[in-house]
């Protein structure tokens, strides 16, 4: 019994060894595999942050990559490399003399895309990691940049495989985020481009309208109408700042600009308005619906407007004084140009009913003066046109018919928007060089008040020439003739009574007849009339004594006798008045005859002479008159109000001389004359 129980007790001691035998064989190798998997574990771990810091070696490339090509091409005004043509000092021009050639943002973040993906090829050196067992498999790398308004984002589409042993691990997508509002930088800097082309914008106050909460603007000028552009944020929220730099140069523009037109436009009107725009928008044509043109009768199929600068133009032989002699004084015209010059083509169109042109000037950076004025080139010469200005809006216009003429209409090979009806504003093709066509028709706006002053005067006078001297002798011959008379008929009947009353009471006495001493006192006048005639006297005593004694002695006579020597008369008084009529008849006469000479002596012939003058602009000018020696007016006469392009005429007229000029037949004058711009 005993023993039964020291053999179980033997087995319960052998069981129990085994069992802490197998325990701790099994706690053994449970802890071996336990450090097994923790070195996997750690293996893993340190693999997995081997392959994760690929993937920020890749991330920090791409961070590098982005910064440094959204720096440089800010810096660069949208470019890495700027064409030679718009480079100014490293930085690019956005704006050349009236043209807009600022990139699109499309444009920029192709060049920024493309920049990246470079050098990101550069900076994605694995070698550090093929040191360290790494195998890196890796496809084409795409970058792609989007600009959000208030950050700039970068991604690149990227299959990497990084394996190790059994490890592998792919990543695909990789992006940053940058906090630079590029787009909104970009948006002012439109803004700022649109702003130039307004013929209002100020060159010396270019950001008078521009408005930005979290940007700053700012400029320089490095050169005369030389504009360079900052754009960065108020506040950066990156560490590094960035800009977006571009420049703007204002000179003159030589572009051609067009507009076509749709087809049958000779017979078939427009139904919207069209408008042509010259580059510098400072010139527009407005063609208003229901427009039909026509060049030499065929369809237009565009019109173009180009523009030049010239300093001055001029127009040759103006007439500017007409002289007492009738001879006209010519002188050239010159007109100072401030604003560009516009040729509009094809020379020759015409339209059913005149069109406006509206001109602009630039009053922020090139301020009129004084009025303005439109003057045209009509292909021979230079002219004012009429016109009206508005001078609160700063522009001034016209209607046209056409321009030119047909017999130099040609075609013209500009590409245009093609159009049905539609307003259209066309953009520029190319750059242009000055027109040299000098026959074409052009246009611009004039500042009179940069005008010198142009004169004109006219002069009239009255000239008596040969006939007033002649005029004068007959008038002198006719006043000696009219004395003459006069004495000769108050000289010879005074004498010719008294010897008739002589006679008369002669014969009265001696006891005669009354009738026969009727006839002796018609014996004894007439005896007398011919005896002063005779002698040339007209109270001759002698002739009065011998009438009287003739009238005695035929006192016996037969008064047929006496009759007979008076045959002539009807009687001794008739007789006698018929003589004193005669007398004062002629003399009237030749009072009136004298008087017509020398009232055409004083008066000769009345002068009027005129001369033709445009003004360019609406003006009050003075007309002014100087007389010599006699009456005169000018028409107009004193201040007139004028319109520009509008042909004014002066006259002048010479009505008399005086009194003392008329007599010794000197010539009397009057001049008119005024100064206009």
């Amino acid at each position: 019994m005993r023993q039964n129980k020291g053999q179980v007790t033997v087995y319960i001691i052998l069981g129990i060894f085994i069992l802490i035998l197998i325990g701790s064989v099994i706690t053994l190798l449970v802890s071996t595999q336990v450090e097994q998997i923790e070195v996997e574990k750690e293996k893993i771990q340190q693999e997995l942050v081997e392959a994760g810091q690929v993937k920020l070696f890749i991330e920090s490339c791409l961070e590098q990559s982005t910064k440094k090509g959204l720096k440089e091409i800010g810096l660069k005004g949208g470019y890495f490399e700027i064409p030679p043509i718009i480079n100014y000092e490293e930085n690019s021009y956005w704006f050349i003399d009236q043209i807009n050639v600022q990139p699109t943002l499309k444009e920029i973040r192709s060049r920024l895309q493309k920049s990246i993906a470079k050098d990101m090829n550069q900076c994605l050196n694995y070698s550090t990691f093929e040191e360290q067992g790494f195998v890196i498999e890796t496809s084409t790398l795409n970058s792609l940049i989007t600009f959000e308004r208030t950050n700039t984002n970068s991604f690149i589409d990227y299959s990497v495989k990084v394996s190790k042993g059994a490890y592998e691990k792919e990543f695909s997508q990789f992006s940053i985020e940058l906090m630079v509002p590029f787009r909104q930088m970009f948006e002012t800097a439109s803004q700022i481009i649109n702003l130039q082309m307004d013929t209002d914008f100020k060159i010396f106050h270019p950001l008078e309208k521009i408005n930005t909460t979290i940007l700053g603007v700012s400029y320089f000028k490095p050169e005369e109408n030389i504009l360079s552009y900052t754009i960065k944020e108020k506040e950066a929220r990156e560490n590094e700042e960035y800009t977006l730099v571009f420049t703007s140069k204002f000179g003159p523009s030589y572009l051609k600009k067009s507009i076509s037109l749709q087809e049958n436009n000779n017979v078939v009107s427009n139904v919207l308005p069209l408008i042509l725009n010259s580059i510098d928008k400072m010139a527009k044509l407005i063609i208003a619906p229901g427009t039909t043109m026509n060049l030499n009768g065929a369809a237009v199929k565009e019109i173009t407007v180009q523009q030049s600068y010239p300093k001055s133009v001029t127009r040759e032989n103006v007439a500017y004084i007409e002289h007492l002699d009738d001879s006209v004084e010519y002188n050239n015209i010159t007109w100072n140009l401030t604003y560009p010059l516009y040729q509009f083509e094809p020379s020759g169109i015409r339209f059913n009913r005149p069109q406006r042109l509206i001109i602009h000037w630039d009053e922020n950076n090139l301020p009129r003066t004084g009025e303005m004025g439109i003057l045209y080139f009509d292909e021979t010469d230079w002219r004012p046109l009429p016109s009206e200005a508005n001078y609160e809006e700063n522009y001034i216009y016209t209607d046209l018919p056409g321009w030119g003429s047909p017999k130099n209409a040609k075609d013209t090979s500009l590409i245009g928007s093609a159009i049905s009806g539609l307003a259209i504003e066309d953009s520029p093709i190319e750059l242009g060089n000055s027109p040299t066509d000098e026959d074409t028709p052009k246009i611009t706006a004039v500042d009179c008040g940069k005008q010198s002053y142009k004169s004109a005067s006219t002069s009239a006078k009255i000239d008596p020439g040969a006939g007033c001297i002649a005029k004068l002798v007959i008038m002198v011959v006719i006043i000696i003739i009219l004395i003459i008379i006069m004495i000769v008929t108050f000289g010879a009947a005074g004498p010719a009574e008294a010897a008739a009353l002589a006679a008369y009471n002669s014969a009265i006495a001696a006891g005669l007849t009354p009738a026969i001493a009727t006839n002796a006192a018609e014996l004894a006048a007439l005896t007398v009339l011919e005896a002063s005639v005779a002698a040339g006297t007209m109270t001759s005593s002698a002739a009065i004594a011998a009438a009287a004694a003739a009238a005695a002695s035929a006192s016996t006579a037969t008064s047929a006798f006496i009759t007979a020597g008076a045959v002539t008369t009807a009687s001794f008084w008739a007789n006698l008045g018929a003589v004193t009529a005669i007398g004062w008849t002629v003399a009237i006469t030749g009072g009136l005859v004298g008087g017509m000479l020398l009232n055409g002596a004083l008066a000769f012939d009345a002068g009027q002479d005129s001369i033709t003058f445009t003004p360019t602009c609406e003006q009050t000018i003075n007309f002014q008159m100087e007389e010599d020696g006699g009456d005169g007016s000018c028409t107009p006469s004193g201040k007139e109000t004028v319109k520009g392009g509008k042909a004014v005429s002066i006259q002048a007229q010479m009505k008399k001389c005086n009194f003392g000029r008329a007599m010794f037949c000197v010539e009397c004058t009057v001049k008119c004359r005024t100064q206009y711009k």
